[in-house]
């Protein structure tokens, strides 16, 4: 499937919190092959010619898996070097009061970046 304007509209809506309620946008390889594994991954973008192994990742936690041009990347990524890979992923956010009732040790980050 091609990545076409509705869809690249759609995906910067849910870059910017203002699209579909309950999804986020990863980017890059190693962030969206970590979530393939939770089953939370809606559909996996991967530029043209990059990331086969992602590609049968992807196919292989049933996301459907679309393709890009290189440019699609860069308009739509939110990094300074587009990564060539996206994925829409579900929400699986807990309340504030859901985390802090839990038994344990609770780590607090905010702001953290790679």
């Amino acid at each position: 499937m091609r990545l076409t304007r509705v869809q690249q509209q759609r995906i910067a809506r849910i870059a910017r919190g203002r699209g579909e309620e309950g999804l986020r946008l990863l980017e890059g390889p190693k962030a969206v092959r970590d979530a393939l594994g939770s089953g939370h991954v809606t559909e996996v973008w991967i530029e043209e010619g990059h990331a086969a192994d992602l590609e049968a990742a992807a196919r292989e936690a049933d996301a459907p898996v679309g393709f890009g041009a290189p440019r699609d990347f860069a308009r739509l990524g939110r990094t300074v070097t587009p990564q060539g890979v996206l994925a829409l992923v579900r929400d699986v956010a807990l309340a504030l009061d859901d985390v802090v009732s839990r038994a344990g040790f609770l780590l607090w980050l905010d702001g953290v970046q790679d």
